[in-house]
């Protein structure tokens, strides 16, 4: 059993922007992650959710993000 990952950029916040290749890459595949800092919403989700099929799992990867808050020594 062979797997492929492909990272889809989501754009700059307008889903009018996604690429063809994106939008091929989402209705494609089988696993669908995207990111959000705990207790927040994603906005990439956000903005692919539209392209999503039946039958795809969804995946929210829970992690700080630039506009999370974090304890780490580097900020």
């Amino acid at each position: 059993m062979s797997a492929q990952l492909i990272g889809v950029g989501v754009g700059p916040g307008d889903p009018e922007l996604l690429t063809l290749a994106a939008v091929t890459a989402i209705e494609s595949a089988d696993v669908v992650a995207y990111h959000a800092r705990p207790g927040g919403s994603s906005t990439a989700r956000s903005i692919a959710e539209r392209f999503f099929r039946d039958g795809q799992i969804h995946e929210l990867l829970h992690y700080p993000v630039t506009t999370g808050i974090t304890d780490h020594p580097g900020g």
